[in-house]
């Protein structure tokens, strides 16, 4: 596992207090005393508002330490919601996956969420905001082109640059509101989760999750999540059992 601290507290203009909360769970860490390490980098997380993947990757690196995958799992896959490229938990993520009973595959959203613009439009909301600068940029080179040539050939080339510029930060606006409704990763944290047809724990569980499956959670209530599952399986779990990715996950 890699196990870098990766948080520079400059960068993430931490307080005081912060700063040295990270540095005893560095301390703690470097030590081997990952539960002390953990609960410094929950508090970072939780307390400061810190909401960093350099931090929730530490933080799954500390519970992967302590043969806690449900709880690594959940972190490097919130690390990777906030920066999907961020390689060192993502490799992190698969290691701790393969250690796992069965390493459930993620649902594809796209088949569990009614809005369309998430069901079918094929870019994520930062691709569409990156989409728009690129037609922004093109723009901008297009406008200087026709200045220097003087050709009004162009200016029909930018107005279509501007006009898609335009259309993907709508898209990347609408997207990034329609996320706050799609529904959230979710992991199972203990050993067995079992998973009803109902909120009621007395009938017969239709299916179980093991610690690290990796589901979607369409909605809470009264500490219930409704679950979906890799293969089209629904129920309801309890909420104590899963841990919860706030960011967008597509």
């Amino acid at each position: 596992m890699i196990t870098a601290f990766l948080i520079t507290m400059s960068a993430l203009g931490a307080s005081g207090d912060a700063a040295r909360l990270f540095e005893e769970a560095g301390t703690a860490y470097s030590q081997g005393n990952y539960e002390e390490a953990a609960g410094k980098y929950s508090e970072l997380n939780l307390m400061h508002n810190i909401h960093s993947p350099a931090l929730l990757y530490n933080l799954g690196n500390a519970y992967y330490m302590q043969g806690r995958l449900g709880k690594a799992v959940l972190h490097y896959a919130a690390a990777l919601t906030i920066d999907p490229g961020f390689e060192p938990a993502r490799k992190n993520l698969e290691q701790a996956l393969g250690e796992t009973k069965r390493s459930l595959p993620v649902p594809d959203i796209r088949q569990v969420s009614a809005n369309p613009l998430i069901r079918y439009y094929p870019l994520s909301p930062l691709q569409s905001l990156l989409a728009a600068h690129v037609g922004l940029f093109a723009a901008l080179l297009l406008l200087l082109a026709r200045q220097w040539r003087d050709m009004p050939k162009y200016a029909w080339a930018m107005r279509l640059c501007l006009a898609g510029a335009c259309i993907f930060y709508g898209l990347a606006l609408a997207g990034d509101r329609a996320s706050r409704s799609a529904p959230k990763l979710a992991v199972a944290q203990t050993e067995e989760v079992p998973v009803y047809f109902s909120m009621n724990e007395s009938e017969a569980p239709r299916f179980l999750l093991y610690e690290g499956d990796r589901v979607l959670a369409e909605r809470v209530e009264d500490g219930w999540v409704c679950v979906y599952a890799h293969g089209g399986e629904r129920g309801w779990a309890k909420k104590d059992a899963l841990g919860l990715v706030e960011h967008m996950i597509w």
